[in-house]
């Protein structure tokens, strides 16, 4: 069987934690502001500094370390999320 690399456990858990919040909240602020907590909460999250954007039409530019951004759309709502890389063990 495959094993699953922390990267991708990270990507899975951020993604469910996603769609939780889209499900339990109305607003994209209330979903970013959800995301960016749970994400602090997670295993490997914690004492980072998170990044969220949530919206059906936003757009970025962001000067990224690799592993450190994640970009994913959940129906027609983008979640952009990027961690701060000064504090190393949180990555996608």
């Amino acid at each position: 069987s495959l094993r699953m690399t922390t990267h991708q456990k990270m990507q899975e858990a951020t993604i469910a934690l996603a769609r939780n919040c889209i499900h339990y909240h109305a607003s994209e602020q209330a979903v970013a502001t959800a995301i960016k907590k749970g994400m602090s909460q997670l295993k490997g999250g914690g004492n980072h500094t998170w990044h969220c954007f949530v919206g059906r039409f936003f757009s970025s530019f962001v000067t990224h370390v690799k592993g450190c951004y994640i970009y994913f759309y959940i129906g027609h709502t983008g979640i952009c999320l990027n961690v701060n890389p000064a504090r190393p063990g949180a990555a996608f």
